[in-house]
């Protein structure tokens, strides 16, 4: 069953709220939330998970003052909705479906303005009403929770800066200088055709350090 069987009709909407939102229900898919940071792999996880997304991006947003208010609105509209068509699609009726996934649905409006109260506390804060929400019980509910409120509780230019960091960390392990030729200064689709007729050392070294990226972009979490 998927959880967001919304996401592939919204998918061939063009309008930029239905592309965004696409984007943060495809982040709310991503594997790493489920096998690495511990949130269970069911509706009311993914729900948690979705949330927060949303949450981030609808607070960055309201940097952007009252030019994205349309924005935002179809963003909050949309995850509301998609609240709704889920259980329907699933069954409202089902005795199955826990009460807390049709309560958190029904509430979705009220659970981000919950982050966004919590989010002027700090990280504890954020952590205690991720760790209500979530479906895991006992101690592993406050780890959990502990880990997706880290990165709820930083500002954009907090995440950015981190990843930029952390990606320097392993990429300049390396400089490769192989000579400089007057074809450097071409664009690099040019130097690519002309490679087998031009000598281009620089374009070697280029390649490496591209193959590099994308082995440090492919093999971290998340």
């Amino acid at each position: 069953m998927n959880p967001f069987p919304f996401f592939s009709a919204w998918r061939r909407d063009d309008t930029s709220a239905a592309k965004l939102y696409g984007s943060i229900v495809a982040q709310a898919r991503l594997p790493v939330f489920y096998q690495g940071v511990g949130v269970p792999d069911t509706l009311q996880g993914r729900f948690v998970v979705l949330s927060l997304q949303l949450f981030a991006v609808l607070h960055r947003l309201r940097a952007e003052g009252s030019a994205a208010d349309s924005l935002t609105q179809d963003l909050v509209d949309r995850f509301g909705a998609d609240m709704e068509t889920v259980l329907r699609e699933i069954g409202i009726g089902d005795l199955s479906i826990p009460k807390k996934v049709r309560a958190l649905a029904a509430s979705s409006g009220g659970l981000l303005q919950a982050y966004e109260a919590a989010l002027a506390e700090g990280e504890t804060a954020i952590a205690a009403v991720v760790a209500d929400t979530l479906p895991v019980r006992g101690g592993a509910s406050g780890a959990v929770a502990g880990r997706l409120a880290a990165v709820a509780g930083k500002s954009w230019d907090e995440l950015e800066s981190a990843h930029v960091a952390e990606h320097q960390r392993l990429f300049r392990r390396l400089r490769i200088d192989l000579g400089r030729t007057p074809a450097a200064d071409l664009s690099t689709d040019r130097r690519i055709a002309a490679n087998g007729s031009t000598r281009d050392p620089g374009l070697v070294a280029l390649y490496v350090q591209y193959g590099r990226y994308l082995m440090i972009a492919s093999s971290r979490p998340g």
